[in-house]
């Protein structure tokens, strides 16, 4: 039988070679959908990014959710490594974690953000920690200030950016170095953001005018106001880890 569709007292009918036809008709929408969902365009910038997380004491005690701030660190950049690994553009995006106290630990050395496992990669900076202390990120930064100038003259045939992402629950011990090395590193290509992840009760370990230049002194490290959040709410500490790597990234 040549058609498929036949008539039977004046009302099409469809046969079953016609459902055949629809089904492979889906099938193959259905795997150019999962294909396109696939897709990776080539690598069109170079983007690094670099987490830098305060992993002293205080960041195990319990943040808004129940959990310590390190876990909840740990979830909000499993959420925005989950919405780079979905970008087109994922080939681009290189990552980094370090983590400070009164020690400096590199957590994972840098790759492609396609690389990292989120089902089991721990993104807590308190669990690298072995003396937490002190509140201390010159020696951290003053180690990532070889690694930065290295990727940028490894991509100097793109066009790369290199954003370094501060978090930070209390006072930096060594901030005059840091803003002095901040100050050094910042350029066209090389954008601070930093959060000041706050406390619910703050106010049992700083009075007011302490608890306001820790603030100032974290905004001093973004290169903009823009690139600057204060916030007990993780959830708004991953929509500003997320909206700062799209906006130096113009994607």
């Amino acid at each position: 039988m040549g058609n498929v569709i036949q008539k039977t007292d004046n009302k099409s009918v469809t046969t079953s070679s016609d459902t055949s036809a629809i089904d492979n008709i889906n099938a193959l929408r259905a795997g150019q959908k999962a294909a396109l969902s696939k897709t990776e365009l080539p690598r069109q910038f170079s983007q690094l990014v670099l987490f830098v997380l305060d992993g002293s004491d205080s960041m195990q005690r319990k943040g808004t959710s129940g959990f310590s701030r390190g876990e909840e660190v740990h979830d909000s950049i499993l959420k925005v490594l989950e919405r780079l690994q979905k970008s087109k553009n994922r080939s681009s995006f290189d990552v980094g974690f370090w983590a400070f106290a009164e020690e400096s630990k590199e957590m994972y050395s840098i790759r492609q953000v396609k690389q990292f496992n989120i089902k089991d990669d721990s993104f807590n900076p308190c669990k690298v920690i072995n003396n937490g202390n002190g509140t201390r990120l010159f020696e951290t930064l003053q180690s990532l200030e070889l690694i930065i100038n290295n990727y940028l003259y490894e991509h100097k045939d793109l066009n790369r950016k290199v954003l370094v992402i501060i978090l930070s629950d209390g006072e930096i011990h060594d901030y005059e170095e840091v803003i002095e090395i901040k100050s050094k590193l910042q350029s066209e290509n090389i954008v601070f953001s930093s959060i000041f992840y706050e406390s619910i009760d703050w106010e049992d370990f700083f009075d007011e005018m302490d608890l306001n230049e820790i603030k100032e002194n974290l905004s001093n490290l973004a290169s903009k106001d823009a690139y600057f959040l204060s916030s007990v709410d993780p959830e708004k500490i991953r929509q500003h880890m997320i909206q700062s790597v799209t906006k130096i990234s113009n994607i």
